[in-house]
């Protein structure tokens, strides 16, 4: 009789979420899917057959696998639990153990290399650099496992609740991107170390360069192989890993808008002039950046390779005639999205289940890249992507959409809830993806009952939106209307909204609004809107009642299941407020 190994490889928030930059998020997802390519390979050579995922045309198992026609995969595909069905109803223990090991041999394989590179010869400045090193390359994965009779799920979400592993304690200072893991150099700036510690890293700077390391920032072993694995060779790992030098920051994507007017070379003769100035900032002023690939941007080189946050002083020097309409922008926006109940779906009918999200996993960089944006990871029905702020409410639709036309193909029938947070690039980065994590399980799966999108605004401030509807209410189009309405005055989206947001305060007997509350609202609010609007300077082309009915039904609550809803709230309005033309509030 079969028996079943179900593996799941961890942690992942502390491993991924946990991040300082761009990079960063994107070198921990890739890693994590990497080894569990590992993982998948090696149960398979023991002679498993993998029930799920689905691996057959999975670039990272293709490539790990052995078979490498093209390079390395850049996104991580794999999900980091999988079940292997086995024969022997011995298998399951023994193949777990051995693929434990495998993992973590490969591991250490990366670790070693990263280290030889960049921290071999810099070992003397430390106190005790290498110990710390090695305990924490020791202590980074968390396995477990389970045998069971039913590849159900169920089994290894017990396992998950039994929480027996206890990290190893982390003295010292603490490590600039894993807040809980010592940094590596191993003193102690309180004891008045502070000289001794800068001098380690100034060592290890001279060997990554001040692109990967930059003045201020101490990393623990985690963080250094995540950060830098992408620098080596193929010599020293045995398979190349992606080029990422030109990953693009969250400042880049935030520009997309401004670098593209520039690109594609509108107005007239501004492509030149830009490229042009922004040569003599860099020889003038030591601004030189990295020269990102950002989707949809080429040319440009030497505007590509300004430091991003100089765009503004390059969008100042431009003559005005030719300059683009509006100002880079400095707000980006992060897309978290999961399938509804897919557990559920998974074990119902696994084979249609798991076709249809390597499917799904296999559209979504595409997708991605259509509005401009990178995936940092596309494995199943999870997913995170970094977008251009303007295109991410459509790439969200588009996402949604095909995850429900993957499945209905196999004839079943499934739903994606996603959330999209829209931030500045001062917020730090780890701050922004724990927000669009808890939006995401919180607002859009919990409070609003799965099948949602929900929004988040974080300015450097704090959160100043969050709003959430179903995909069925069409928010991204209700978002759209408000916005080209807002986009054709000045004095709407400022002066008018604000009236309108008063008028629906009061209404609802709000003495304070606060980001995601909602009022009980029974009378129509319509004709209120149109005479504030009246008494406002609003363009006469405007239909004043048609606009009034758009804010309050972008204002209504829309929750799945629910077929009225009397509710209003102030959110969605701020969002389209935010994508009419607030985010130049904030430069």
């Amino acid at each position: 009789m079969s028996r079943y190994l179900e593996f799941s490889l961890g942690p992942v928030q502390s491993f991924v979420a946990q991040a300082r930059r761009t990079r960063d998020l994107w070198g921990g997802s890739w890693l994590l899917s990497y080894l569990a390519a590992v993982a998948l390979n090696k149960a398979q050579q023991l002679g498993g057959v993998i029930v799920h995922p689905v691996v057959t045309s999975d670039p990272m198992f293709s490539w790990v696998a052995g078979r490498r026609t093209s390079a390395a995969p850049s996104v991580g595909s794999l999900p980091n639990h999988f079940a292997v069905e086995f024969n022997d109803p011995n298998g399951p223990r023994e193949a777990a153990e051995q693929i434990v090991k495998e993992v973590e041999e490969e591991w250490k394989r990366i670790a070693d290399a990263v280290w030889n590179r960049f921290f071999n010869h810099t070992e003397q400045h430390g106190n005790g650099t290498r110990d710390i090193w090695d305990r924490q390359i020791g202590d980074t994965w968390d396995h477990r496992w389970v045998a069971t009779a039913s590849p159900n799920g169920v089994d290894l979400a017990r396992r998950k609740l039994w929480g027996t592993r206890m990290p190893t304690g982390e003295p010292g200072d603490k490590c600039s991107v894993i807040h809980d893991r010592q940094e590596l150099s191993g003193y102690v700036r309180a004891r008045g170390e502070a000289a001794s510690q800068d001098r380690f890293w100034k060592e290890v700077r001279s060997k990554t360069g001040p692109y990967d390391l930059r003045e201020g920032e101490r990393l623990s072993a985690p963080a250094a192989v995540k950060r830098l694995f992408a620098r080596l060779d193929k010599a020293a790992l045995g398979w190349q890993p992606p080029d990422v030098h030109h990953w693009p920051s969250t400042h880049h994507l935030a520009a997309r808008a401004w670098l593209k007017a520039i690109a594609d070379d509108e107005p007239s003769g501004i492509r030149n002039q830009a490229d042009n100035e922004a040569k003599a900032l860099i020889d003038d002023s030591e601004a030189e950046g990295v020269r990102a690939a950002v989707p949809g941007v080429t040319g440009i080189d030497n505007v590509r390779g300004l430091d991003p946050t100089r765009y503004g002083d390059l969008h100042a020097r431009l003559p005005e005639d030719q300059r683009p309409a509006d100002p880079p922008s400095r707000f980006y926006a992060v897309l978290v999205a999961d399938g509804d109940r897919i557990g559920e779906l998974v074990r119902q009918n696994m084979e249609a289940a798991s076709q249809a999200l390597a499917e799904f996993a296999r559209k979504v960089p595409g997708i991605v890249e259509d509005h401009g944006g990178v995936t940092v990871y596309a494995g199943g029905d999870d997913l995170l992507a970094l977008l251009p702020f303007d295109e991410a409410l459509q790439c969200a639709r588009k996402l949604r959409d095909t995850f429900g036309g993957v499945f209905e193909s196999q004839q079943v029938n499934a739903s994606l809830s996603a959330a999209v947070v829209f931030a500045h690039a001062k917020v730090p980065l780890t701050e922004v993806i724990d927000h669009a994590r808890r939006l995401l399980e919180d607002v859009a799966k919990e409070e609003n009952r799965r099948d949602s999108l929900a929004v988040g605004l974080l300015r450097p401030g704090g959160l100043h939106a969050r709003w959430v509807a179903s995909w069925d209410s069409n928010p991204e189009e209700r978002v759209g209307d408000v916005v080209a309405d807002l986009q054709s005055s000045t004095d709407l989206s400022t002066s008018g909204l604000h009236r309108v947001k008063d008028v629906l305060a009061l209404s609802c007997g709000w003495p304070r609004w606060q980001p995601g509350s909602w009022s009980e609202q029974m009378l129509d609010p319509v004709p209120l809107i149109v005479g504030e609007l009246t008494s406002a300077q609003i363009p006469s082309g405007l239909d004043l009642e048609k606009l009034s009915k758009r804010l309050v039904a972008l204002s209504r609550r829309s929750r799945t299941s629910f077929s009225r809803e009397t509710q209003l709230g102030l959110d969605g309005i701020e969002v389209a407020r935010f994508l009419g033309g607030g985010w130049k509030e904030e430069g």
